[in-house]
């Protein structure tokens, strides 16, 4: 009983490392899409005051 708690302590640690690297990926991924956003927001406002 003791060696499957030990166990069971073992394998929610390595999936809350799992859980927290996939949240990280997801953030930076979002942080990534707002700067696209506002990279293509700005080269558009440019390219209006060039016509």
């Amino acid at each position: 009983m003791q060696m499957d708690l030990k166990n069971n302590i073992k394998v929610i640690g390595s999936f809350q490392k799992t859980v927290n690297a996939l949240y990280i990926i997801i953030n930076v991924l979002r942080a990534l899409a707002v700067a696209f956003l506002v990279l293509q927001t700005v080269i558009l406002l440019f390219n209006e005051k060039a016509r």
